[in-house]
C-alpha cells in the first residue's frame, strides 16, 4: 500500500511538472486570455483584477455573497460590485464632478477679462483715456441708420473698442500693416485681411460658451468674422440712447458708460468711482455660425453692444437689428439655451436694440469694473442697483452688489 502510494505521488508530481513546462514554453500574448466580465452576471461591472490564467481566482467585488434574508444574490452584486451607471455612489459624485469643471471654465473666463481690463488700462496710461467704444464719424441729415439730432451711430469707420484692447494685449500682432484711419475696415481698398477678423481670439471666448469660439460666416462680407463672450456697456438703456450720447444731449445726463461712440472715458470722470462702475460683462454668441450674436467688430445690440434695460440672463428677449437673417433668423431665438431674441422695432437698424448680459454660469454673469476687479453678479439683482452699475456718473454708488 505504501509503495502504490508513492508510486502515485511520483506520477501526480511528474504530470504536474511536465504541464508546468509545456505551460511556461508556450508563446503568446497572455494578456489576451483575461475575460473581465467573468463573474459580473451581465450588469457591465468591472473591476481590476485578472481572471486567467488563474481561472479559479476572481479578485473582484463580485465574490461577494448575500447577506441578507430575503434578497437574491443578483441584487446584493448589484450591491457590492464595480461601477454601475445607476449605482448611488455615482449619481452623487457626478454633481461635484460637473461642479469643479464649470468652476474650472469659470476661472479662466474670469482671468480672460481681467487680461482685457489690464489692455484697458494700458490704453488710458499711453492715451490719457480709454479707448472710444466705437468710432464714428458725425454725420448731418443721418437718412440710412439709427440718429438723433442728426447724428448718425453707424457711420464710418465704425472701429471697435476691442481692436484697441487686442493692440494693447499679447494679441497686438495681429493688426500688423493694418490701417486704422482710412475707410471701411469690412470692405474696398482698406478691408482688413481675413487673418485679422476670422481666427478666434482666446482670451475672448469663455469657455462655458460651448458656440464661444465659433466664428460668424457672414454672407455680405463673404467672410468669417471672430466672436466675443466679453462686451461693453453702451450709454443708456436702448440703442437711441447711444445716440443722444453722440449728440451731448442732457437728456442723457446721468447714463452715461465708460464706452461710447467717438469717446472713453477718462478715470476722473468715473464719479461714481472705477471699483463700482462696470465697464463689460459676458454675453453668449448665439446657436451657429449663421448667427451674428457676439460678433464685436460691428455696433449691434448683442454685437459689440450691451445695454443694462435688462438684468443678466433676462428671459426677456434680446431685441436685435432686422435688416437680415444674421441677427435672431430662423432658429435663433432659443429661451431654452439662455437665448431668446426678437426683431428690434423701429428703423432697419433698430432703435429700440438692446441686449442683456448672458452666461451659462449657474446663477449669474461675470462683469468686469472699471478698475479691473472681476465680479460675479447673481442673475436676481435689482435693476435698478444694475443700471447703476452700469452708469459712471449718475450719483448711486452701489456699496455691496455681490
Amino acid at each position: 500500500m505504501v509503495i502504490r502510494g508513492k508510486f502515485e505521488i511520483i506520477v501526480f508530481v511528474t504530470l504536474l511538472l511536465i504541464g508546468s513546462e509545456a505551460w511556461c514554453e508556450t508563446p503568446g500574448d497572455y494578456a489576451a486570455l483575461v475575460d473581465p466580465f467573468i463573474g459580473t452576471a451581465a450588469h457591465g461591472h468591472t473591476y481590476p483584477g485578472a481572471t486567467l490564467p488563474f481561472g479559479m481566482v476572481q479578485l473582484s467585488p463580485d465574490t461577494h455573497t448575500p447577506r441578507t434574508k430575503g434578497k437574491t444574490t443578483v441584487e446584493e452584486w448589484d450591491r457590492a460590485s464595480g461601477y454601475n451607471h445607476d449605482d448611488i455612489l455615482v449619481t452623487l459624485l457626478l454633481p461635484a464632478v460637473n461642479a469643479a469643471r464649470e468652476a474650472a471654465r469659470r476661472t479662466q473666463c474670469i482671468n480672460n477679462m481681467r487680461q482685457l481690463g489690464i489692455a484697458m488700462h494700458n490704453y488710458h496710461s499711453a492715451m490719457g483715456a480709454f479707448p472710444d467704444g466705437f468710432t464714428v464719424f458725425p454725420e448731418p441729415n443721418c437718412s440710412h441708420s439709427v440718429g438723433h439730432g442728426d447724428f448718425c451711430i453707424h457711420s464710418d469707420p465704425q472701429l471697435s473698442y476691442i481692436v484697441f484692447l487686442l493692440l494693447y494685449s499679447e494679441e497686438s500682432s495681429r493688426f500688423e500693416g493694418v490701417s486704422f484711419e482710412k475707410g471701411r475696415w469690412w470692405e474696398g481698398p482698406d478691408k482688413w485681411p481675413e487673418h485679422v477678423l476670422g481666427p478666434p481670439v482666446a482670451i475672448l471666448s469663455c469657455p462655458s460658451d460651448g458656440e464661444g469660439a465659433n466664428p460668424h460666416v457672414d454672407p455680405f462680407l463673404r467672410q468669417a468674422l471672430s466672436k466675443s463672450n466679453y462686451l461693453a456697456f453702451f450709454p443708456g438703456l436702448i440703442m437711441n440712447h447711444v445716440a443722444l450720447d453722440l449728440a451731448k444731449s442732457p437728456l442723457l445726463r446721468g447714463k452715461r458708460t465708460v464706452f461710447g461712440l467717438s469717446r472713453g472715458a477718462r478715470i476722473g470722470q468715473i464719479t461714481d468711482g472705477s471699483t463700482k462702475t462696470m465697464v463689460m460683462s459676458e454675453y453668449l454668441t448665439g446657436t451657429s455660425e449663421g448667427d451674428a450674436r457676439g460678433m464685436v467688430w460691428t455696433f449691434q445690440a448683442g454685437g459689440g453692444a450691451l445695454f443694462s434695460g435688462l438684468t443678466p440672463n433676462s428671459s426677456d428677449p434680446d431685441r436685435v437689428v432686422q435688416w437680415n437673417n444674421d441677427w435672431c433668423g430662423p432658429g435663433h431665438n432659443r429661451p431654452d439655451l439662455n437665448l431668446p431674441c426678437v426683431k428690434a422695432v423701429g428703423s432697419p437698424n433698430g432703435a429700440g436694440q438692446t441686449a442683456a448680459a448672458r452666461s451659462r454660469h449657474p446663477g449669474g454673469v461675470n462683469v468686469l469694473m472699471a478698475g479691473t476687479a472681476v465680479t460675479f453678479i447673481s442673475e436676481n439683482v435689482d435693476r435698478i442697483l444694475w443700471q447703476n452699475l452700469a452708469f459712471m456718473d449718475d450719483g448711486q454708488v452701489v456699496e455691496a452688489f455681490d
